[in-house]
């Protein structure tokens, strides 16, 4: 017996479009969709190159692996990575494209970043002697951030150092003293772990690098605050230039942490501000009960003095808003593909004013906005309150993935300008996306696959939303008619004495 249209329709609606679609493996041959240029670094498993999206121009990086090279464990480890990685969705998190692979080699397609790792900058005399107190609490409130957003969506990282630190471009003496923002990206998540909501369940697998490792890493009984502890020894290392625990060799380094004794009181500490000082305290707390949570951290005097936000050009905020109460996708294959040219197709320059947006309104800095902060936002910016109504409307309309928050590519898809967003380049990358066998159309096949293995009166009702000619398949005409259709929608209300 066929379901009646009710319940198709109340499925449909229930269909998620999740972060998770996007970031896996392309079936394309890698060399039709990229142009892999020359090298820049090499490593025991492979290489790392430059390379084009042949679509756009786009410039990226991919790491080119030797499967013969890579152990079982280095396996398992660089599969955890991508898992891990195509959840996440924060701008101080190194973005995983997505995934190739041939006969010999996985090539992995991430954000080319020219700004080099943050531990070749604090051993360079010339960078170094020019950093300041600001600067290290500008770089440590976004690493306290991408980690506040890891830990409210229950990963943990376990091997934070400045190695993997990365500067998304190159730092310039305008860069220090706080003239210019230094952006700063988490890398390397394959030894990143799930863990259990409220601490229940303690992880006990030794991770890490000795200077950085926490003392309960070392007694196998820890859960998320041990990143804390290794960016507590990042801070200090920023602040003093040598870590709080040293020795000859690792095994003294270990010894070190594992008495957690560490010195406040040499003479490089004079110029060190009693803020900084109190939070390497509150990180390198020996029990993990009694150490900061990163969200505690984040509240700390000393970014609230040292750390101040990056201004947001008022204009692009109302920008923003109004688009944010205006946004419709209407049909969700159109959802699934504004997904994907949010997280696949944006370059850093494209959406830097509204990342600033973003963080501005993020108020609890966990990466996501709740109902109260849009509400917040919204009425320190216009005056005046947003109905709730309309404000459940919003969260409807944008939260495509159902989590009850809006994350970072869900605001984006909402506030940037349609036009940017869908180019005929960026139209092309998505429609390649869902065309997986290179036939020029989309297939209901592929539908389900693209969107999760959906039911076939669920996948019926979405092509047939799109498929004008009633062939069965989309063909790239239909799919950028559905995409340029504008859904009408109401403005915004204006308060008597408001400016036109």
């Amino acid at each position: 017996m066929e379901k009646d249209v009710a319940k198709i329709t109340s499925d449909l609606s229930g269909v998620k479009i999740k972060k998770s679609l996007f970031g896996s493996v392309n079936s394309h041959p890698i060399k039709e969709v990229y142009k892999i240029t020359r090298k820049i670094g090499s490593g025991a498993y492979g290489e790392v190159r430059k390379c084009y999206v042949r679509e756009s121009g786009e410039l990226r990086a991919v790491k080119i692996i030797k499967k013969k090279a890579l152990a079982e464990e280095e396996r398992k480890k660089l599969k955890n990575e991508a898992e891990i990685l195509k959840e996440l969705d924060h701008f101080n998190i190194i973005k995983l494209y997505e995934i190739f692979e041939d006969k010999k080699y996985y090539y992995i397609i991430m954000e080319f970043l020219t700004g080099g790792e943050l531990f070749e900058k604090i051993t360079d005399e010339s960078f170094y002697g020019d950093f300041t107190e600001k600067d290290a609490a500008s770089i440590m409130q976004q690493v306290f951030r991408g980690i506040n957003y890891c830990h409210a969506n229950n990963v943990v990282h376990r091997d934070l150092k400045p190695e993997n630190l990365l500067l998304e471009s190159n730092v310039t003496s305008e860069s220090l003293g706080g003239k210019k923002s230094m952006k700063i990206k988490i890398i390397d998540f394959g030894t990143a772990q799930q863990f259990e909501v409220g601490g229940k369940g303690k992880m006990e697998e030794r991770y890490g690098t000795p200077y950085y490792i926490a003392p309960d890493v070392l007694n196998k009984s820890y859960n998320e605050k041990c990143d804390i502890w290794s960016l507590g020894v990042i801070l200090y290392i920023l602040l003093v230039g040598y870590p709080p625990f040293n020795g000859s060799e690792d095994k003294k380094i270990i010894d070190a942490v594992k008495k957690g004794v560490y010195t406040l009181d040499e003479p490089e500490w004079d110029d060190v501000s009693s803020e900084a000082i109190d939070l390497v305290k509150k990180c390198l707390t020996y029990d993990p009960e009694k150490r900061a949570s990163a969200s505690e951290a984040l509240e700390h005097p000393w970014f609230k003095k040292f750390a101040k936000g990056e201004k947001v050009k008022k204009s692009l905020a109302s920008k923003a808003f109004i688009n944010l109460k205006n946004f419709r996708a209407g049909q969700k294959l159109k959802q699934a593909a504004l997904s994907f040219i949010v997280s696949q197709c944006l370059n850093q320059k494209e959406t830097d004013e509204m990342e600033k947006i973003f963080a501005a309104m993020d108020k609890n800095n966990d990466g996501m906005l709740s109902k109260e902060e849009i509400s917040e936002g919204y009425e320190e910016h216009f005056g005046y309150p947003i109905e709730d109504e309309e404000l459940d409307s919003i969260f409807s309309a944008i939260d495509t993935d159902g989590s009850g928050a809006i994350d970072y590519s869900e605001f984006l898809i909402a506030t940037m300008n349609m036009q940017q967003l869908m180019s005929k380049q960026h139209l092309k990358q998505a429609f390649k996306m869902f065309d997986k066998d290179n036939s020029g159309t989309i297939s209901k096949e592929e539908i389900k696959e693209a969107l999760g293995n959906l039911e076939e009166d669920i996948v019926d009702v979405i092509v047939s939303e799109v498929d004008d000619n009633g062939d069965g398949e989309i063909s790239f005409e239909e799919f950028e008619r559905m995409m340029n259709i504008v859904v009408n929608c109401k403005s915004l209300p204006q308060k008597s004495g408001d400016a036109s």
